[in-house]
């Protein structure tokens, strides 16, 4: 591997690649953003946090998942996208809920909604392993319709008692849940307030849970990745394909 810092991007190599790695043969815009993992190299594999359903393979593209701290894939060796949305989205509802627990919430009601758009007309069925939920749909696409999917779940946490303002705002830093999108943010500030207790609050909010995947398509895009020996013709595609949010009521 390239480096010792792990980037945005890992491309997962071979001895060329790397060879013009360190002979300086690529931009510095793209090797900045773009570390090389050799695939013969076992050690250096080791030590990339891939996600568990994303094996390393050659010629593959990884994007960082910043809320799970693993790498997940968004090009195969074909050089297509593939659509791993799902995981991106699941980690960041799991560290959403983990701060919520820290805050000590009793109650969460989440609703997860799943659009999907088609430009062919197809049969077909959409799984729907989607965050706390798991439900199947079967759906029919076409030109002029969307499938719209949404799963709800209510659950109760009658014992739960809030960990200390700085146990939560750690969490926060870790998960990268901090900034001004976030209603957390908010429901932080309060707990401060409040000297470490939320009861008796109640907050609805929702989540685009897209966002992180569409971003790493759009660093891959906007690197010039057919240096690497890649087609120039690698394009996003989960934008105008698929949407997911999280709309989360919380009772403290």
């Amino acid at each position: 591997m390239c480096g010792n810092e792990l980037k945005e991007l890992v491309l997962v190599g071979d001895k060329y690649t790397r060879y013009g790695i360190e002979k300086g043969y690529y931009p510095a815009d793209l090797t900045r953003r773009l570390s090389v993992v050799d695939f013969d190299d076992k050690s250096a594999l080791a030590n990339v946090p891939f996600h568990g359903q994303c094996r390393p393979a050659l010629n593959c593209l990884y994007a960082r998942d910043v809320y799970s701290g693993s790498y997940v894939m968004i090009m195969n060796e074909r050089q297509e996208e593939v659509d791993n949305s799902d995981i991106f989205a699941r980690s960041k509802a799991a560290a959403i809920r983990g701060a919520l627990l820290k805050m000590g919430a009793k109650h969460i009601e989440v609703t997860n909604s799943l659009d999907t758009f088609r430009s062919s007309d197809t049969g077909g069925g959409v799984g729907g392993g989607n965050l706390i939920a798991r439900a199947n749909v079967n759906a029919r696409y076409s030109d002029d319709a969307s499938t719209k999917y949404k799963s709800c779940l209510e659950i109760d946490f009658p014992n739960n008692t809030p960990s200390s303002v700085a146990e939560v705002e750690n969490y926060m830093n870790e998960h990268f849940l901090r900034g001004s999108e976030f209603d957390l943010e908010n429901l932080l500030d309060l707990m401060k307030d409040k000297k470490g207790s939320l009861a008796g609050v109640s907050q609805s909010f929702t989540e685009d849970l897209i966002k992180e995947m569409n971003s790493a398509l759009d660093i891959a895009v906007g690197l010039d990745i057919k240096l690497f020996g890649f087609k120039a013709n690698f394009k996003r595609t989960t934008k105008s394909q698929t949407h997911l949010s999280m709309s989360i009521r919380v009772q403290f």
